[in-house]
């Protein structure tokens, strides 16, 4: 999902200081985990999914403990991570009342063709996966069909550089995801 991941965040029964702050600690904590994920060679979604994100963002922890009891987060991840995201929560809940909190503006323009490439590439990996008895997962997981649909490479080189990709998908892929890619527009 990189770097255009965009939390999804309910609106309805809350304020709109509190989407604000929710929106600004859902993106921090992504690009903490990307950066944690990167180091320890994992996908970003195993460090924090973002279920995970979402809960904190909604609710955010002021302790470990109110960490560790947010759906999808583990306790090695609070032993190794709690206290750099709870510095993160605290750093932005200064900034809002402050009134220094960077809002970022949520709206953005739909790209009519990124559902088109979504579902293409979900059917592509539904054959796949039959072919070769694993789970759609194995061939394409839900966070990279969704970058590749955001952000579709033009070329195998491209593609090779998409975080957590590997060479083994674009070797047995490659030329596949772009066919395919390209047909949906």
């Amino acid at each position: 999902e990189g770097q255009d991941w965009k939390p999804k965040l309910p609106r309805q029964g809350t304020t709109k200081p509190q989407v604000e702050l929710g929106y600004a600690i859902a993106r921090a904590l992504h690009a903490l985990r990307l950066r944690w994920a990167e180091e320890a060679n994992v996908p970003m979604g195993r460090m924090l999914s973002n279920m995970a994100i979402t809960e904190i963002a909604l609710k955010p922890p002021a302790t470990n403990e109110e960490l560790a009891k947010k759906a999808g987060v583990r306790g090695s991840f609070v032993r190794q991570h709690g206290e750099q995201v709870l510095a993160t929560i605290r750093r932005l809940q200064e900034q809002q009342k402050a009134g220094t909190l960077v809002v970022e503006e949520v709206a953005r323009k739909p790209d009519p063709g990124r559902k088109r490439r979504e579902d293409a590439l979900a059917e592509w990996r539904k054959v796949k996966a039959v072919e070769r008895k694993v789970t759609p997962g194995v061939v394409l997981p839900n966070p990279l069909a969704e970058v590749l649909a955001a952000s579709p490479p033009r070329s195998v080189e491209d593609l090779a550089q998409v975080p957590f990709f590997g060479e083994k998908r674009v070797r047995l892929y490659g030329e596949e995801i772009l066919k395919v890619l390209k047909g949906a527009g």
